[in-house]
């Protein structure tokens, strides 16, 4: 089997040429990725507006929980009346009336 050296030159040439174009493939998927994760996850977020005077629960999250709370302890707590509305809510305790010391950050 003879092989022209020139259709092999030019063969080589093609598969440099077409090299960066391979490089480059990965390198857009990589970047498309955290838009595709992006528009995953706010599928399924809702957004919430709230006025004042508003009834609402706080989530009960690993960090606020009590050290002894249990497999069934309760996951919210409240109810909270929020007192301002900014970027950031004010919740007072709707039995003591005493407001939070400091604003929950709503996403």
């Amino acid at each position: 089997m003879l092989v022209e050296k020139g259709l092999n030159d030019q063969g080589m040439h093609a598969e440099v040429l077409n090299l960066e174009e391979k490089r480059e493939q990965p390198r857009i998927k990589l970047d498309s990725y955290p838009k595709q994760l992006r528009k995953a996850f706010n599928k399924k977020v809702r957004g919430r507006s709230f006025q004042e005077g508003d009834l609402v629960l706080k989530e009960v999250t690993q960090v606020t929980k009590e050290k002894e709370a249990g497999k069934l302890s309760a996951n919210w707590e409240g109810a909270y009346i929020i007192h301002k509305c900014q970027s950031a809510q004010w919740l007072g305790n709707l039995t003591s009336g005493a407001i939070l010391g400091e604003p929950l950050e709503w996403q």
